[in-house]
C-alpha cells in the first residue's frame, strides 16, 4: 500500500483485486465541506450580482502624435442558472463530506 501525506490531505492508495482504489482521509471532510460552503457563497453571488460591466479603451483615430480614444462598455452576464448549479454543487458537498 502507497501512503502519501499532505499538508491537510491524506491519500492511501489501496491494491484490491490487482485494482488501485484511492481513500482520501478523515480531512477531507472538512475540504469537501469547505468546499461546498464557498460554491453555495459563490452561488449566492452569481444572483445578487447578474454581471458586471467595464470599460474598454478603443482608439479610432492617430493623426501624428493626436490619439482619438472612445471608450466602450462592455458588460458581462451571468445567467441565474450558473447560481443555481453552484448552490445546488455546494449542497451536494456539503452533504457528501458529512456522511464520509
Amino acid at each position: 500500500m502507497n501512503h502519501w501525506t499532505g499538508r491537510s490531505l491524506t491519500i492511501n492508495i489501496k491494491d484490491i483485486d490487482n485494482k488501485n482504489f484511492i481513500y482520501l482521509g478523515e480531512n477531507m471532510k472538512s475540504t469537501t465541506s469547505l468546499i461546498g460552503i464557498l460554491l453555495i457563497i459563490a452561488g449566492i453571488l452569481l444572483f445578487a450580482y447578474e454581471g458586471f460591466t467595464y470599460n474598454k479603451p478603443e482608439q479610432i483615430a492617430q493623426i501624428g502624435d493626436v490619439h482619438v480614444i472612445e471608450n466602450h462598455e462592455k458588460t458581462v452576464y451571468f445567467p441565474p442558472i450558473y447560481g443555481g448549479i453552484a448552490i445546488l454543487a455546494g449542497i451536494v458537498l456539503i452533504v457528501v463530506g458529512r456522511r464520509k
